[in-house]
């Protein structure tokens, strides 16, 4: 009998998760996951505290009640005396579906895409984005060219695509922010692979260059951020334009940094003035 580390279970939740006290206990594919202050929870969109997963109140469009019969990911160690896995780290949506396709008659409240009705959600456990380009920056829905190339992730219920984010390729629609004005920073994806006492850090993201006469490369600084607003510095990326736009990319991997990984990653844009920022949560 021991604790064993780094076990992990993807899979569908068979009941609603049961809070006493300060401890969460769910089923997730016929594991018992017992979540509690020190657990990590999060959905794809903002984390999540114990009251809120253990909330019975059904997603629009679902009947069953909080997230029975969605899925959930947790990472955390197996304890084989009681057949417990305790999650360091628990993953939570109500699905996981996509559309991808063209898009019609995009709105303020979503779009079609592929013929089927993609609603952004309003539900504050996952709470959309708004739609946003290619590049991670929110655009004017009447201003996207018609059958762009659009996705679309969220839950599927039967009728209506529930979207927390719908992306668009659409370089030339307009910014609802303007970017001459305000130089935006978007942050795409952070990833973290541990390894023994380090971690590998990747990241993806970009730059509005608008402000940039003959759009000049831009130096991202990336932190680690922690409680209490805690940053530390990682390093450095930089920009190069996207060809044919007014838009800077960055791509950039940090190998053996120390530790365990973070939570959350801080990109700053320090060439722009007002220093842009983004925050984004780690998948690990």
């Amino acid at each position: 009998m021991a604790i064993v580390p780094d076990a992990n279970v993807e899979g569908p939740i068979a009941q609603l998760p049961n809070l006493s006290g300060d401890q969460l206990t769910l089923i997730v594919a016929g594991v018992t996951v017992i979540a509690d202050l020190n657990t990590i929870i999060r959905t794809p969109t903002r984390q999540l505290n114990l009251v809120e997963v253990a909330d019975p109140t059904p997603f629009p469009g679902r009947a069953d009640p909080g997230f029975v019969k969605g899925s959930a990911q947790a990472d955390g160690s197996y304890d084989t005396t009681n057949g417990v896995l305790r999650a360091d780290r628990l993953f939570l949506e109500p699905g996981e579906h996509v559309l991808v396709g063209p898009i019609a008659n995009p709105t303020e409240a979503g779009a079609i895409v592929n013929g089927v009705n993609a609603e952004l959600t309003n539900d504050t456990r996952i709470p959309s984005y708004q739609i946003l380009n290619e590049f991670g920056f929110p655009i004017q829905p009447a201003s996207i060219p018609v059958d762009s190339t659009t996705a679309a992730e969220g839950y599927y219920d039967g009728n209506i695509l529930r979207a927390f984010a719908i992306s668009v390729d659409a370089p030339d629609a307009i910014l609802k922010i303007n970017p001459i004005i305000q130089p935006q920073i978007s942050l795409l994806r952070a990833r973290a692979v541990e390894k023994d006492s380090t971690y590998r850090l990747d990241i993806r993201g970009a730059v509005t260059l608008h402000h940039s006469p003959g759009f000049q490369p831009q130096e991202i600084d990336v932190y680690r951020l922690d409680d209490n607003n805690v940053t530390t510095f990682l390093g450095r990326a930089r920009t190069r334009r996207a060809p044919g736009t007014s838009f800077g990319k960055y791509d950039q991997e940090f190998r053996n940094l120390p530790g365990e990984p973070p939570t959350c990653i801080r990109v700053i844009n320090t060439t722009a003035m007002n220093q842009p920022s983004a925050d984004l949560y780690v998948d690990l």
